[in-house]
């Protein structure tokens, strides 16, 4: 019978360094796994869809761009882009660019600040000029009752850019008495008026686009 051959074993060394390795191979691929998934989440296309109105850190949307201080901002709501023709208009006194019957309440009933844009869009080969004005009443109530007095025919509104001769341009049209929308929110009103340069026949469209700027109340705010 052959002698016994001594079994040959690791020695301790040897495999507290291999358990290390091992342990190391793991880390790593948790951690590969853990950035494909964040490059995956963050896709760029999936966060311009997702965050469309959400304010960012500054206090802007993740899509819009240029505004600031005295700078016609560029903002988006939807699928449209709304590019201002002028500054932001923001003042604290309502009855001064206001009319008729919405003046007068006004003068009884002071706002606390009032914002103005006006707006260029283009889309599916139409053009169309959309004013906003974002109005901030002491109280929610008041927000309602204002927006009541607008909403009713003859009554006047807060004057839009065009209107008062704030923007003049060649070819734009006059919003009001074109497609009209209002929003409360809060002690806040938000009030548009649109209308296609031309004779652009799309009623479809222009209703998605008054629509849709109703959105820009937070954008507005953060960009006064």
């Amino acid at each position: 019978m052959a002698p016994d051959r001594p079994v040959a074993s690791a020695s301790p060394g040897r495999v507290r360094t291999a358990r290390v390795l091992f342990v190391l191979g793991l880390v790593i691929v948790a951690a590969l796994s853990s950035l494909v998934w964040w490059s995956i989440r963050s896709d760029p296309d999936e966060t311009r869809f997702s965050s469309a109105d959400r304010p960012s850190s500054s206090g802007g949307a993740a899509d819009d761009s240029g505004g600031g201080p005295g700078r016609p901002p560029v903002l988006r709501a939807g699928r449209f882009t709304y590019r201002a023709l002028a500054p932001l208009d923001v003042r604290q006194r309502c009855d001064d660019v206001s009319y008729g019957k919405v003046r007068e309440w006004f003068a009884e009933r002071p706002c606390r600040e009032v914002i103005r844009g006006l707006f260029d869009v283009r889309a599916d080969g139409a053009r169309a000029a959309v004013a906003v004005s974002v109005v901030t009443m002491p109280s929610r109530s008041q927000a309602r009752a204002l927006k009541k007095l607008t909403d009713t025919d003859g009554t006047g509104n807060v004057s839009d850019l065009i209107r008062d001769g704030t923007v003049s341009r060649p070819g734009l049209p006059q919003v009001a008495g074109g497609k009209y929308a209002s929003k409360t929110s809060g002690p806040r009103l938000t009030i548009v008026e649109a209308a296609f340069f031309g004779d652009t026949r799309n009623a479809a469209l222009l209703d998605q686009i008054t629509t849709q700027a109703l959105r820009l109340e937070p954008k507005m705010r953060a960009r006064r």
